[in-house]
């Protein structure tokens, strides 16, 4: 197991307080897929329910399709990706509009070319369910106080794209979150997390920008 390396708190003002700390038991491995689960999924849980507009009786739209690839990364389907997308499912079950918003989520693991494990997940809906403003809704789904943290680049989709750190045992992961007229979603680093990979939050908007090129 790698040695994790002194990262800064995150500034006031600029996303999610201290998730639970990675805890090795004899299980060890596991528990830090298991831990990392958890913490990709509350990040998924952030408060973006509230911002969500659904047709009354009608259905809610389906799911963006995922690219099997985009520039640089691979989707992974292993047990991993599997155990990483049930923990956000069950997150997300505990929100107003639950059923919803499993509906209309997609959810991917995505891994380095030609590499093993996990760096970033996704967590996509359609721009049609989402009731606010580009900036209000990403604001809202990093849970920012500061209206003005985390802007990032927003590259040829438009929009908005906003990037901060989450102090997760004794790492800073990057999480984005992007609004555009297409999609909105976050991606976590959760590389960073395990320590197979390291990344400012402007690095991982690079990711964003890259996925949003797939997609939309």
């Amino acid at each position: 197991m790698s040695e994790p390396y002194a990262a800064p708190e995150p500034e006031p003002g600029r996303g999610y307080g201290a998730l639970p700390p990675l805890v090795e038991d004899r299980s060890g491995r596991r528990r830090r897929w298991w831990i990392a689960g958890l913490a990709v999924a509350l990040v998924a849980a952030a408060t973006v329910a509230a911002f969500l507009i659904f047709g009354g009786d009608d259905p809610p739209p389906k799911p963006i399709a995922l690219p099997d690839s985009f520039t640089g990364y691979a989707v992974q389907h292993d047990a991993t990706a599997q155990q990483l997308s049930a923990s956000i499912r069950t997150s997300i079950e505990q929100r107003k509009n639950a059923a919803q918003l499993l509906k209309s989520a997609a959810i991917g693991t995505y891994g380095r070319t030609g590499a093993s494990g996990p760096d970033v997940v996704v967590v996509v809906w359609p721009s049609s369910v989402g009731g606010a403003n580009a900036d209000e809704l990403t604001r809202s789904m990093l849970n920012l106080t500061d209206p003005n943290a985390g802007y990032e680049q927003i590259g040829p989709h438009g929009g908005s794209s906003r990037c901060v750190s989450t102090a997760v045992s004794g790492r800073a992961v990057p999480v984005c979150a992007w609004r555009d007229d297409h999609t909105f979603g976050l991606v976590v680093s959760i590389g960073t997390l395990l320590g197979s990979s390291h990344r400012t939050p402007h690095e991982l908007n690079a990711v964003v920008l890259a996925f949003r090129d797939a997609v939309d």
